[in-house]
């Protein structure tokens, strides 16, 4: 009996296998008109919602995140008012105002004992208070060798020494002292003082110093 494969298109001269029947099926299947879809059936009602799934375990902490800029400084707030002066301090004593001096002669008689009759004049500088006086001498020429001498000191053509004690040495090369029992021993700024030798042995010279505070 000889039968049809419609999908191979030949006679076979053998049965169909169950395979080319199937295949017959379909192919006649795919060619057959198919029918228009119907309309769509209304939507079903929507199933209640589930049970809530157990809520899962927290994750780790994220790391913590850069720190931001450090803002701008604000606005420096206005000045107080200043506060009252305090009471001004009494005033402390005035100092005392002084200052030293000297002036000085120097009598050399070259080589030859110097003569009682000499005498120096100076005028005074300054105004001022003789406090003590230093002289000296020698009889050789190497500054040495004792000596005696005694010397009076004027103001103005009268004596300040008068009976205080004159610048002196006796039989010695240098004397020092502090006045004692002088008329006076002030003078003013342009005064004459003047320097005499009362008396002299062996001296070829001598010098004398007079020590002065000057006065304001």
């Amino acid at each position: 009996m000889s039968t049809y494969s419609l999908t191979l298109r030949l006679v076979k001269g053998s049965k169909l296998t169950f395979s080319e029947l199937d295949n017959n099926f379909l192919y006649l299947q795919s060619i057959i008109s198919v029918g228009a879809t119907g309309s769509q059936g209304p939507q079903g009602y929507e199933g209640s919602q589930g049970v809530q799934g157990v809520q899962g375990d927290q994750g780790p902490q994220g790391y913590e995140g850069l720190q931001g800029y450090e803002g701008p400084q604000g606005v420096q707030g206005v000045q107080g008012d200043q506060g009252p002066q305090g009471m001004t301090g009494s005033q402390g004593a005035s100092g005392i105002s002084y200052d030293s001096g000297s002036f000085d002669i120097t009598i050399d008689g070259n080589d030859s004992v110097i003569l009682s009759s000499k005498t120096f004049i100076i005028a005074a500088p300054y105004n001022g208070t003789i406090t003590d006086w230093n002289i000296t001498g020698w009889s050789a020429s190497d500054g040495t060798g004792n000596v005696s001498i005694v010397l009076d000191l004027s103001k103005n053509g009268t004596s300040m020494i008068g009976t205080g004690n004159k610048p002196t040495l006796t039989d010695q090369t240098n004397n020092y002292s502090s006045i004692t029992g002088w008329t006076t021993a002030t003078f003013s700024r342009n005064d004459l003082l003047k320097i005499t030798i009362d008396s002299v042995t062996n001296a070829i010279a001598s010098s004398c110093v007079f020590y002065v505070t000057k006065n304001q």
